[in-house]
């Protein structure tokens, strides 16, 4: 899953900080303009549409860059110059003269879920799929949560998650999870 964070200052001289999961598809414009669901106020050498991001489905994320003042990993990007990452590692863009940091991270997500959840007619896999999240029904070394249902009758399962570390859910972090996931792209 791709992370982007930054963070601005306000006209009140407060923090705004921001932080999304980029979904396969959609454009998201970062830059002035109050039409971007992922604006930057009060920084006049931040474009309308500074950086557009966009994830593929293969996970690989293209930064596009439209603005003026844009670096990424310290190498100054020209205008309309446009960068594809694999799903891996993170990202350091910096934006503008003060500059405003934003971190752009791919964090491996594998989540294990029951049978019954995973073919539950209410369960939207590709939703999560399309968020570079894998849902499973299977455990492995490289499963980072697993996701239980709301009344268990045994917890033996989870014996596998506690001693390697892994955080146990209920299934009610689905539905938490994926109200908060939304974020209107431009």
């Amino acid at each position: 899953m791709w992370i982007l964070r930054y963070r601005y200052d306000t006209e009140d001289g407060n923090w705004c900080s921001i932080s999304c999961c980029l979904k396969q598809g959609p454009i998201y414009d970062i830059g002035r303009s109050t039409k971007s669901p992922l604006h930057i106020k009060n920084d006049k050498s931040i474009s309308r549409k500074h950086i557009q991001l966009k994830v593929n489905k293969e996970n690989e994320l293209n930064v596009l860059n439209t603005g003026k003042l844009t670096t990424l990993n310290a190498e100054v990007l020209m205008v309309d110059q446009s960068l594809n990452f694999h799903p891996k590692g993170q990202l350091r863009l910096e934006l503008g003269i003060k500059p405003i940091i934003a971190t752009i991270e791919w964090q491996d997500q594998i989540w294990k879920v029951s049978h019954d959840l995973l073919y539950n007619s209410m369960f939207k896999r590709q939703e999560f799929n399309n968020y570079g999240i894998s849902v499973t029904t299977t455990m492995s070394t490289r499963t980072n949560l697993q996701i239980i249902k709301q009344n268990q009758d045994t917890y033996s399962n989870c014996l596998f998650s506690l001693v390697k570390g892994i955080d146990i859910v209920r299934e009610s972090f689905l539905s938490d999870f994926q109200s908060h996931l939304y974020m209107p792209p431009t």
